[in-house]
């Protein structure tokens, strides 16, 4: 289910933290309780970060809350911070995950083998160099693959490589 955490009647006050304006929350609350199925979210503003702790605001947390600490909420996927990485259960989501390096470059700070800040689990460590040595995180995304009750993702880079895979039950 797409929230729409940007719009809000006076975004200048917000920031870049996410807002989810009524009725969405409610809808997500009523989708939750008319059925047993697992949910997925999928929006612009993160519910956990290891770059942008500025950015995390109290709004999305509350106002989801309930339907959160349900456990009801199998995967939750944000682009905000333009990076591919995961993050340790929390929060009543099973997989909370960025997904939003699809567009805007950012400077890679993450190699291979680098320990992952907490709250992250797992980042695309892949880079591209510039001319002037400044590594830059490869673009990507991701694609899920739907099957009963599973769902398969597949992480890949801007050149199609599989660069993580996953099954969430």
């Amino acid at each position: 289910m797409g929230l729409d955490t940007s719009w809000n009647t006076d975004v200048i006050s917000k920031g870049a933290s996410g807002v989810l304006e009524d009725p969405q929350a409610g809808f997500v609350a009523e989708i939750a309780r008319a059925s047993g199925r697992k949910l997925v979210l999928l929006s612009h503003h993160q519910l956990m970060s290891v770059y942008e702790q500025a950015d995390l605001g109290p709004v999305l947390p509350a106002k989801l809350g309930p339907v959160l600490d349900s456990g009801r909420v199998a995967a939750w996927w944000w682009g905000h911070e333009h990076r591919c990485m995961g993050f340790e259960g929390a929060h009543g989501v099973r997989f909370p995950r960025c997904l939003g390096h699809g567009g805007v470059p950012v400077l890679q700070t993450y190699a291979a083998g680098d320990p992952v800040k907490a709250p992250g689990a797992w980042e695309a460590a892949g880079f591209l160099k510039d001319t002037d040595g400044d590594c830059w995180a490869r673009f990507g995304f991701a694609v899920l693959d739907l099957d009963g009750s599973q769902m398969q993702v597949r992480y890949r880079d801007d050149l199609g490589a599989e660069i993580r895979r996953e099954v969430i039950e």
